[in-house]
């Protein structure tokens, strides 16, 4: 299983958060090819690139690629230590796994082998998983997508957090009324009593050829 910057950069969901407000780790999840973090009270869950395969990373001496899949997870200080080793852009951007890690075999005491191309010359580390028991994170959303949504709204992801900063943090209301409506997004600062309201537009679905 090859995993990218983008499956271990979703950590950033537990920065400021004491150990007793969060799970502090990144949970891999090989049989349905995922990466995932909690709060417990937000979820975020990326799947593997489609662009690279573990046929694509190189053979190195100390990593023996997975031969079957199995669930792990990494504490916070393991994640940031392998994004320190996988540089944010390479002088060869068109060969992906030149920012990627590959998950390998785990050892009898829970040390996991991981691949890592970093500067262009392969490297296997071992790096220790956390046994903390993960919550069931894919009984909650098999739970939410059995059910069908009142709406579905495609909106501009760099517009929508724009908006969101400017409510500067707290509690935001977001109200829809349908896919071909704009969303609204409403919030009060309790220190001066101003209600601050957005409008943002659906953007227009693409269409299939």
């Amino acid at each position: 299983m090859i995993i990218n910057r983008h499956n271990m950069e979703i950590i950033s969901l537990l920065r400021g958060k004491e150990a007793s407000e969060s799970i502090q780790c990144l949970h891999v999840d090989m049989e349905s090819g995922k990466t995932v973090v909690t709060d417990r009270v937000a979820m975020v869950a990326v799947s593997v690139p489609n662009d690279v395969t573990d046929e694509y990373f190189p053979s190195v001496e100390g990593f023996l690629p997975a031969t079957s899949p199995y669930s792990f997870s990494l504490n916070v200080n393991t994640v940031q230590y392998l994004l320190g080793m996988i540089p944010k852009k390479h002088k060869i951007p068109k060969i992906p796994v030149y920012q990627c890690a590959a998950i390998g075999t785990r050892d009898d005491n829970g040390n996991v082998s991981v691949g890592v191309m970093g500067d262009g010359f392969p490297t296997a580390v071992r790096v220790p998983t956390v046994g903390e028991k993960f919550p069931d994170y894919r009984s909650v959303l098999q739970k939410c997508q059995s059910r069908r949504p009142k709406s579905t709204i495609t909106v501009d992801s760099d517009r929508l957090i724009s908006i969101l900063k400017l409510f500067g943090g707290g509690r935001v209301m977001i109200q829809t009324w349908g896919e071909a409506d704009p969303i609204k997004i409403s919030a009060e600062r309790s220190e001066t009593g101003q209600k601050l309201e957005a409008l943002l537009m659906p953007m227009m679905p693409i269409s299939k050829k």
